[in-house]
């Protein structure tokens, strides 16, 4: 029994006190899916553990310590939830971080968005660089729907963190709006920022091309097109190749169009990969402009088995 001299008040904040340590064992007891005679060990009785966790008793000094160490916790963390919360945090980050340092992001993504742990700038990143690295991955081996939602995901946690990582919010801002240039996907328009590295430059300015290109404008395209240069092989053959189509030279975009597929036969690429169902698409709109149909139903066969290859549906 506890003895207390003082107002009822004093006798609230003692059973509170009890009661929140009590909760906290209890909470991460099972969360570490340890039995009450497992954690009570030698040190204490079974019984003892179970009137500490429901709130009956206080446990003294030695006993807080046995039953920190034996959860893995610092004491601190059974005495406030705001030091439980952090050291919670602090540990989940801990192993997301050792987790992406080996290549498994999909389990730093399941320890890092656990409800249990507070989300703050920090997770909010990790869950931006895991979401990306996982859209490489999906990329590299062409599922690309599932890269374009991871691309989504990526994009949009980066607007909860102030953090920045190789200016990971533009890059998943970028490829996504590559994504939906190439892929028959719906979905919201995005704005890429000017890019401010060169890495990524030609991206962006073949970007805004097909944009233009897409709209109908075909003047800007090609003002645009005349003033900047794209050294990107791939890119800058597919730009000649909507140049042609805008000006009804069919049979030479399809020839640059199919310089694309053969090059990606011959030495698959990540990029060249995202754009096939787009150039196939191209390819039949040429063979249609020749008035080809014959050819044009072979191209969108071809669309049609990437389209099969890339979801996973068949059709």
């Amino acid at each position: 029994m506890i003895k207390y001299n003082g107002s009822q008040n004093t006798a609230t904040e003692i059973t509170d006190k009890l009661e929140g340590i009590g909760k906290r064992i209890k909470l991460i007891r099972k969360r570490r899916k340890m039995t009450q005679s497992e954690l009570a060990g030698k040190e204490i009785t079974r019984n003892m553990l179970s009137r500490i966790e429901n709130g009956y008793a206080l446990p003294s000094l030695p006993t807080l310590i046995h039953i920190s160490d034996k959860l893995g916790v610092p004491v601190s963390a059974l005495l406030d939830d705001c030091f439980l919360d952090d050291h919670n945090r602090s540990k989940a980050i801990r192993n997301a971080r050792e987790y992406m340092k080996q290549g498994r992001y999909d389990a730093a993504l399941k320890i890092i968005t656990n409800p249990d742990i507070i989300s703050d700038d920090e997770t909010a990143l990790i869950i931006t660089e895991c979401k990306l690295a996982l859209s490489r991955e999906n990329i590299g081996m062409r599922k690309y729907f599932d890269a374009y939602e991871n691309l989504k995901a990526a994009e949009n946690k980066s607007h909860d963190t102030i953090y920045s990582s190789a200016g990971s919010a533009y890059i998943a801002s970028l490829y996504k709006a590559l994504a939906k240039a190439m892929l028959p996907v719906s979905d919201n328009n995005i704005s890429c920022s000017p890019p401010e590295f060169d890495n990524y430059i030609d991206l962006y300015i073949y970007l805004r091309l097909i944009d233009l290109f897409d709209k109908g404008n075909i003047v800007k395209a090609v003002n645009l097109a005349s003033l900047c240069e794209i050294s990107d092989r791939l890119l800058s053959a597919h730009i000649a190749a909507k140049l042609d189509m805008a000006n009804g030279r069919y049979r030479e975009a399809e020839a640059k169009l199919k310089q694309i597929t053969e090059s990606e036969k011959n030495s698959p690429t990540a990029l060249g990969g995202l754009m096939l169902y787009r150039i196939y698409w191209e390819l039949e709109q040429c063979a249609k402009g020749e008035n080809d149909y014959v050819l044009a139903y072979t191209y969108r066969e071809e669309k049609l088995k990437l389209y099969s290859l890339m979801s996973g549906i068949k059709l």
